[in-house]
């Protein structure tokens, strides 16, 4: 099946083969609607991946500074202050990471609750990114 297309003639008689103005502006509306759309998905996955990045690095940043903790809680004598505050630099971003001591109903552990926090500047970000709970013995009660 052969596709014809019509030639159409202008006032002098004349054919002429083209587009009219109404389908060229339909046809640059509907690449306006579809680049738009295009646009949103990726801006949209864009911020997505930026938030994923914040929370792996967050949790890095987390586990690292638990890690420490147990650390210094081996080497050091006195124990670490109930409530602390360290700021890390981590991927070019700032972290603040809070530990805070609970006191569990056994005498022998402690509960410690450690938040990381995204700093934007100069402070941090009411929502922590992450929460993590840990446990250790309590030296005062086991000497």
């Amino acid at each position: 099946m052969a596709l014809r297309t019509r030639a159409l003639k202008t006032r002098h008689g004349r054919s002429r083969k083209g587009f009219t103005l109404l389908e060229m502006m339909v046809a640059i509306a509907v690449v306006a609607v579809t680049a738009i759309a295009i646009f949103q998905s990726n801006s949209s996955a864009l911020r997505q991946q930026e938030r994923l990045e914040h929370i792996t690095v967050g949790h890095w940043v987390l586990m690292d500074q638990i890690a420490k903790h147990h650390l210094e809680s081996i080497v050091e004598d006195e124990m670490t202050s109930s409530q602390r505050q360290t700021f890390v630099m981590q991927a070019g971003q700032e972290f603040e990471v809070r530990k805070e001591t609970v006191q569990s109903e056994n005498t022998y552990v402690e509960k410690l609750e450690f938040s990381v926090y995204r700093v934007l500047n100069g402070r941090a970000e009411d929502d922590p990114i992450n929460r993590a709970i840990t446990f250790e013995s309590n030296r005062e009660s086991s000497e």
